[in-house]
């Protein structure tokens, strides 16, 4: 693996302008921005804007932000090495590890629920009580025994449907500790922070130089951007929110998940570890078919491309993987308006999948005979889609443009 500038990226200058102005126009939201593209063996970063508002402090590729939910996507990774080592399964199943722990439905179907079900947000919990979110010096042991065991379920008619829920991060979190005996904030040290050589990824800072290195979160009201008073969270406790990270680190983390290597290229999760981590576990929306594996969403074509984001109060992150490409793209930033990142993704996998981009336009290149009928997507997995059919002897198509809801239908080829 290599590490290039952003200026580097495999596109023409042309594109690289049109690229540097998009950037400019979401620096309008965002103080301050990290973007970080895995392509094929390198990995490109470039920031922008600053720590603080109107500030002097430029945002570098190791400053800190705060991943929000993006911590659910190292949480899956440290639970599928807990697996891959054998100290944990995820069809291990929650009452079968917690001793006297008990959902508040008390249904028959709680015996059922695994850890699998808790990575896929299957589980049927609703939502995590504030106060654990509170800067609270509650342990995570007590947080799962005093308050996750009393928050509601869904109908057990609709268990093993998805609903996305923080809850069944920071129970698979205490689970981990469970197993191992050891505390939760260490075992992402030991298991994924350390063995990929992240050096501004944890839990815990208590240094000066942290708090010089922190992006600061902005809330915006009226078009105004304003700092928000220091978090008093305990790091320590949330499986689920609250890991804090670099630009140059989640990217580390996303070539990671795109090759299953570290820097070094050697092997850190098996292949067969990420097919089920990027394998469909629960429908999310079906209308739009949006998907949900294991602490990712899935799209696209045979679901191959995943995402997730992190919305906090202040922050915004969001990654996006295609391994088919080897592509992923992370973004980092102390506001939480996602501003253009949809567009800046559009761009970026246009530009670097190009050759494999599906453009309905040009279906005249098409060997008709041997075409598929059916649904394709594009290269990007929300753009636009294509359907293909067969009336008689003509074959028709209907294009839906997803980014200006543009439809054309029944255009014979």
């Amino acid at each position: 693996m290599r590490s290039y500038k952003f200026n580097d990226l495999p596109i023409t200058d042309k594109k690289k302008n049109e690229l540097n102005d998009l950037i400019l126009k979401h620096l309008k939201y965002v103080p301050g921005v990290g973007i970080g593209v895995v392509f094929q063996e390198g990995i490109y970063i470039h920031t922008a804007g600053t720590t603080v508002k109107n500030g002097d402090t430029q945002i570098g590729e190791n400053t800190i932000f705060y991943l929000s939910s993006l911590t659910k996507v190292f949480t899956s990774i440290l639970v599928m090495r807990l697996v891959e080592k054998g100290i944990l399964s995820l069809k291990d199943k929650v009452l079968d590890v917690l001793d006297g722990f008990q959902f508040r439905t008390r249904s028959k179907e709680d015996c059922l629920i695994t850890v699998e079900d808790l990575l896929a947000n299957l589980s049927g919990l609703y939502g995590v009580y504030p106060s654990f979110l509170k800067g609270s010096k509650m342990s995570l042991r007590q947080h799962v025994y005093e308050e996750i065991s009393q928050i509601r379920r869904m109908p057990s008619a609709e268990h093993k449907n998805f609903y996305y829920s923080s809850a069944n991060y920071n129970l698979v979190g205490y689970i981990c500790e469970k197993v191992t005996g050891k505390s939760f904030d260490n075992l992402m040290k030991l298991y994924v922070i350390e063995p990929l050589g992240l050096e501004n990824t944890g839990y815990q800072y208590i240094s000066d130089e942290y708090y010089t290195n922190l992006a600061k979160g902005h809330i915006v009201s009226f078009h105004s951007f304003s700092t928000l008073p220091p978090v008093m969270d305990d790091f320590r406790f949330h499986p689920s929110t609250q890991l804090l990270s670099s630009i140059a680190d989640c990217s580390k983390m996303a070539y990671t998940l795109c090759t299953g290597n570290d820097l070094e290229n050697i092997t850190f999760l098996s292949e067969e570890s990420l097919s089920h981590m990027f394998e469909r576990h629960s429908t999310v929306y079906s209308e739009r078919g949006e998907h949900y594996g294991l602490g990712m969403s899935l799209k696209g074509i045979d679901d191959n491309i995943a995402l997730h984001e992190g919305i906090g109060l202040g922050y915004y992150s969001k990654i996006y993987i295609k391994r088919s490409d080897r592509l992923a793209i992370v973004f980092l930033s102390n506001s939480q308006l996602y501003g253009c990142t949809s567009r800046l993704t559009h761009f970026l996998v246009n530009e670097l999948g190009k050759e494999k981009s599906f453009l309905p336009r040009k279906i005249y290149r098409y060997d008709l005979d041997a075409l598929e009928l059916g649904w394709y997507i594009a290269n990007d997995g929300f753009s636009f889609k294509v359907y293909f059919y067969k009336k008689g002897d003509t074959i028709f198509l209907d294009y839906y443009n997803m980014g200006n809801m543009i439809e054309e239908k029944a255009v014979p080829l």
